[in-house]
């Protein structure tokens, strides 16, 4: 299952990274976090084939 991570300590970031280094998930940046990078995030899980299980 594609996961959308937005890791905010400790070993959350550590997670994200394998997710992203596995092509399993995608990071947000809570610091940086909009609408608009929420959409482009699902828009990308959804729509490329890379993603798909």
């Amino acid at each position: 299952v594609p996961v959308i991570g937005m890791p905010f300590f400790l070993d959350q970031k550590y997670n994200v990274e394998n997710l992203i280094a596995k092509g399993a998930g995608l990071r947000l940046d809570f610091e940086a976090l909009s609408t608009q990078s929420v959409l482009n995030a699902l828009k990308e899980i959804v729509y490329n084939k890379r993603y798909n299980i």
